[in-house]
């Protein structure tokens, strides 16, 4: 929920932890003490102003220690109402440009439309012509046949001759031509083998499992919130304490976001990385990368995807 002025719009979250608060006879101070976040951030969030907070992090991380002091069900009870008012997407941004952006989006989205459809009446148009060629080529050719048996008819017909020698004759003429109409469409009606179809599955990428990934060590020397993205497609959000350790699984490079940048150390084999910041410090896209030696190194951008 965006606001202009303080009180000015009700907040949902806002106004359910600051009753859960009144009721406990805890105070803002107390709640300021046991978590050592400002008080100006606490009235920001008994009133829902998270984007007057520095990021979506420090949002998202000050309500659930807030949370965790007055004993609440953070994710069970509180997080679905912060979703509803404050998306990582949005946060920061005024109406106009949330608006601008739902605009590009629906443009795209109208585009990609009219380009399947457009694609589909291509594929159709292609199948139509391929089956009215295909009809077309091989129709059966049985014109010259049935000529010629008419034509033995006719004869027999009008000369009116019935000895039997002619009748031998005429017959012999007249199984002639369907023999060489039924060798023409032989000829025309070629059985053709089947193309085969089969399934290369040697193409196929192996599922992975724990044992086929490497794997680095998480460890944290104060509370902090992490989100975890690997190249094989996993994703985690949590939020860890002192003294937790996280084992997570990758296949040659992965990155976080964390929400405290000093209380963080990522272990792999032998080497360890730390001291990312300053305590409370959010920091974004940590680019961890295993080069061809097995050797990983942090990076500022993200590695360039395989080829």
């Amino acid at each position: 929920m965006r606001h202009t002025e303080v009180g000015k719009e009700m907040s949902n979250v806002g106004d359910y932890i600051k009753h859960k608060r009144e009721e406990k006879n805890v105070t803002i101070k107390q709640i300021c003490d046991k978590t050592a976040i400002r008080m100006q951030f606490i009235n920001l969030l008994e009133v829902g102003n998270f984007d007057a907070l520095p990021s979506y992090v420090h949002a998202h991380g000050f309500l659930e220690q807030y949370c965790k002091v007055l004993g609440l069900d953070f994710y069970g009870e509180v997080k679905p109402l912060f979703d509803q008012e404050c998306q990582k997407a949005t946060f920061g941004k005024t109406p106009e440009e949330i608006a601008l952006e739902q605009a590009e989006l629906e443009n795209a989205s109208k585009k990609t439309l009219y380009m399947k459809i457009s694609a589909i009446l291509a594929f159709s148009l292609v199948i139509v012509t391929g089956f009215l060629f295909y009809s077309f080529i091989y129709t059966p050719k049985v014109a010259d046949g049935l000529s010629a048996k008419g034509a033995v008819i006719h004869n027999n017909a009008d000369t009116g001759v019935n000895n039997n020698n002619d009748g031998v004759q005429a017959a012999g003429d007249d199984l002639g031509n369907n023999a060489g109409m039924s060798a023409g469409q032989e000829d025309t009606f070629q059985i053709l083998p089947s193309p085969l179809t089969y399934q290369d599955t040697a193409s196929q990428p192996p599922s992975l499992n724990n044992a086929d990934k490497r794997k680095v060590v998480l460890t944290f020397t104060d509370q902090c919130w992490v989100y975890f993205k690997s190249d094989t497609g996993i994703t985690e959000e949590f939020t860890a304490v002192r003294g937790n350790e996280k084992v997570i699984y990758f296949s040659n490079h992965f990155s976080i976001d964390i929400g405290n940048a000093s209380a963080i150390s990522v272990a792999y084999l032998d080497k360890t990385f730390s001291g990312f910041g300053n305590s409370g410090q959010a920091l974004k896209n940590l680019y961890f990368v295993v080069d061809r030696d097995g050797t990983m190194t942090q990076q500022r951008t993200p590695p360039p995807p395989a080829r």
